[in-house]
């Protein structure tokens, strides 16, 4: 099996885990929209890795000319442009850091889709069954699986929050030779995966919501099982207690 296609797989397993009907939703009708979404993920990576190697060589570029022009003035006036290139040096390692970031962050909901898969496949179940497991162990208030999930969540989060940390760069670098036609690529790829991260988010939050809906009912019914106790623990003494009176009376006579 490819590397390539067990992350599509991956992704089916991840996007599936609100109820067992909204999995079998998603496997039967979305598949392909995943497939596109883990496609996307691979070749936004590999553009934001390309991004990032095009900024930073501008910023060398920037460096280098920063010290030509202050060999140059040794002999001369500073040329006007000075402190202009030196703002924007900084902003393109400012934005090759961000760059850096969310390349890292999509590696890392790359790495979480294939724990998935890698967990599905050793289980040994169909995609239903796993599913449906996972889907049980959030209803059982399971800690690991809660934890998971939470942990999925916060990486999906995070994917959007970097995409937007980089574009917040972008306006200071507009005027960069060289960037333009890389960046919108990568725009164009984020925009499509945030949105689609954005769905896997919806159903993982969805299972959460049903697991505390679970623990309130767990919680109301625990309450009406110790009610129901002390009623009957109370009936069972005012039985008894009717019983001895009885006794009494009768040794009485």
């Amino acid at each position: 099996m490819s590397k390539r296609k067990s992350i599509v797989q991956a992704a089916v397993v991840s996007v599936a885990l609100a109820s067992p009907m909204s999995a079998m939703a998603w496997v039967a009708s979305e598949f392909t929209q995943i497939m596109n979404n883990i496609q996307l993920l691979l070749v936004a990576a590999d553009s934001a890795k390309s991004a990032k190697a095009e900024v930073s060589a501008l910023a060398v570029q920037n460096k280098q000319y920063a010290i030509d022009i202050a060999n140059n003035a040794k002999f001369g006036s500073m040329p006007s442009n000075a402190s202009h290139n030196q703002k924007s040096e900084a902003d393109l390692l400012a934005y090759a850091k961000a760059l850096t970031s969310l390349y890292g962050s999509l590696d890392e909901q790359k790495k979480m889709m294939e724990a998935r898969i890698s967990e599905a496949r050793l289980s040994g179940l169909t995609w239903e069954k796993y599913v449906e497991t996972v889907h049980a162990d959030a209803r059982n208030q399971n800690k690991r699986a809660i934890n998971r999930m939470q942990y999925e969540a916060s990486v999906l989060d995070q994917v959007k929050n970097d995409y937007e940390a980089a574009r917040s760069f972008e306006p200071m670098i507009a005027n960069a030779a060289g960037t333009q036609q890389s960046l919108q690529v990568l725009n164009k790829q984020m925009n499509r995966l945030v949105l689609q991260n954005a769905k896997m988010t919806e159903t993982i939050v969805a299972t959460m919501q049903e697991q505390s809906r679970a623990q309130a009912d767990a919680a109301v019914t625990k309450e009406r099982t110790a009610s129901e106790l002390t009623r009957m623990s109370k009936q069972e003494q005012a039985v008894r207690d009717r019983q001895q009176a009885a006794a009494k009376a009768v040794l009485n006579k």
